[in-house]
């Protein structure tokens, strides 16, 4: 419950409160049922929202609303085998490999990006261990 009189602004309390949607595992409705079921201003939602993309938890995008991000269990490393002929390449995240990974706005991270046979694939630099074959 979202409680106006707090000291905690009411975007961070619904922050908190959509948080604990995602953790649950519950899909999140769209800017305007959120702001209808708080009863709170869409400005307010879309900070609260903010915080959330900050957090890697959700992305929005204009006529989807907001997207929950599938999430890394626990920063499992995931390892990689290179055969013959592998590419790899360290770089920079763009927007994509940001929404496809779950990885926050503001983090610095890099991709490693494995190319085998013209096909690639990408993992988070923090995330992956490379051995060879």
């Amino acid at each position: 419950m979202i409680n106006p009189g707090s000291d905690r602004p009411v975007f961070r309390q619904l922050a908190d409160l959509l948080r604990e949607r995602i953790r649950a595992g519950q899909p999140l409705p769209s800017t305007l049922h959120i702001s209808q079921e708080f009863g709170i201003g869409r400005n307010t939602v879309r900070k609260a929202l903010d915080v959330l993309v900050g957090d890697g938890l959700i992305v929005v995008r204009n006529g989807y609303g907001p997207v929950v991000l599938e999430q890394a269990e626990g920063g499992e490393v995931e390892t990689v085998r290179l055969y013959r002929g592998s590419e790899v390449t360290v770089r920079l995240p763009t927007e994509q490999d940001r929404y496809e990974l779950g990885l926050p706005l503001t983090a610095v991270v890099p991709i490693v990006e494995v190319t085998v046979g013209g096909r690639s694939k990408i993992y988070r630099g923090d995330r992956v261990r490379l051995t060879s074959a």
